[in-house]
């Protein structure tokens, strides 16, 4: 019977994401997905300076985690005002890519503690959205504040949702940083974790008293969220956790 009611909770699903397929279009495109709270690894987006001779330099040897080549275009003074099409310094865009060997020599040639991207997001909010927390808690010895939120007033804790290391949001948690917290929109950390497909996380958080039936302002619920994400286990999980498909 428990099965039953999954399928028919996805099924569900399916029906009320075609219905607001316009909306969800809209959502990728920048209008409130929270995947474009954080942009993966660069890709070729027809700017200029993507193709140019020293972009290819600096992708190359952060694809090979290239310390030699990354120092040598510090000395040659190349890298300090490069950034990539999305304003990302050669620092944010090793920690977007996980070419963390590369992230620590950047780190080394230049902490960019002030320094951020066009969405106002700092290295620090990239490494806690992809890196373990070895490499978090060095951007921290080097100067990087936990405290530091997005020019919408977003907590650090919320690029956690995006980590597939459980411990990155454990170690966070235990310094503090409140999961119950919503950003301005209302969006809760179980709604990112939901839309990555993070169930060692969606899991935690609900140990923790997360309410799976919460909703943001536009009355989306993690399981909407998870499905129009196209995250099958996360809203399983979630559909299992007896959450509703929508706000009621």
């Amino acid at each position: 019977a428990n099965a039953k009611a999954i399928e028919t909770a996805l099924k569900t699903l399916e029906a009320v994401s075609q219905k607001d397929e316009a909306q969800a279009k809209a959502d990728a495109n920048g209008n409130g997905s929270f995947r474009n709270w954080f942009t993966g690894p660069a890709k070729d987006s027809g700017d200029s300076r993507a193709s140019d001779k020293l972009s290819k330099q600096v992708y190359a040897a952060i694809g090979a985690n290239d310390r030699a080549a990354l120092n040598a275009l510090a000395r040659s003074g190349k890298l300090k005002d490069w950034t990539d099409p999305e304003g990302r310094t050669a620092l944010m865009v090793a920690l977007s890519a996980e070419r963390f060997g590369a992230a620590r020599a950047l780190l080394a040639i230049d902490k960019g503690v002030e320094r951020r991207d066009k969405a106002g997001l700092s290295a620090l909010h990239y490494a806690v959205a992809r890196a373990d927390v070895a490499l978090v808690q060095e951007l921290v010895g080097a100067g990087y504040d936990l405290n530091v939120k997005t020019p919408s007033g977003t907590s650090l804790l919320f690029y956690a949702g995006f980590n597939r290391d459980l411990q990155v949001f454990e170690w966070l948690h235990a310094r503090g940083f409140d999961p119950r917290l919503r950003t301005a929109r209302g969006e809760t950390l179980l709604m990112v974790a939901a839309e990555a497909g993070r169930t060692p996380l969606l899991r935690r958080l609900l140990e923790l008293g997360a309410d799976a039936n919460e909703h943001d302002n536009d009355g989306r619920t993690a399981l909407m969220v998870a499905a129009r994400g196209g995250q099958v286990e996360a809203a399983r999980f979630l559909a299992k956790s007896r959450a509703r498909v929508k706000a009621t």
